[in-house]
């Protein structure tokens, strides 16, 4: 999912609020949001990552009578066509986009040292010796 531009936006359009669910996993040092069940239409818009050299939007806090808001402003023009993208972070980027480590393979050599009933093609099951040819 993404959202595509249909009317040309200007730089520092105010895009809207973003709306999501507080996580309820705990941050160091801020509070987390989930919008992968609830929120608003902005939370919809993609990373900038691996789609374009940099993102044409930007979160930011503000306050409205002392309460914070995380509202979505234009840092370039938008073409119409184009897509909203914004960069949310080292720790997104860590946990969602970045390809996990593939786990090294098991080396066959240790199977003997962790399988007790592995011995050089002899399997012992239950105290019966089966020989496999």
């Amino acid at each position: 999912m993404c959202i595509i531009v249909e009317l040309q936006i200007h730089l520092f359009y105010l895009l809207g609020h973003y709306v999501a669910c507080l996580e309820d996993k705990p941050h160091e040092d801020s509070l987390g949001l989930d919008a992968a069940t609830c929120g608003n239409e902005l939370r919809f818009i993609n990373s900038y990552l691996n789609i374009a050299h940099f993102p044409n939007c930007t979160m930011r806090t503000v306050y409205m009578n002392t309460y914070p808001h995380l509202v979505i402003i234009c840092t370039y023009p938008i073409e119409i066509g184009d897509e909203f993208l914004l960069d949310y972070g080292e720790a997104y980027t860590e946990a969602y986009l970045k390809p996990k480590p593939k786990a090294e393979p098991f080396p066959s050599d240790a199977i003997c040292d962790v399988l007790p009933f592995y011995n050089d093609g002899n399997v012992s099951i239950g105290g019966v010796d089966n020989l496999h040819e």
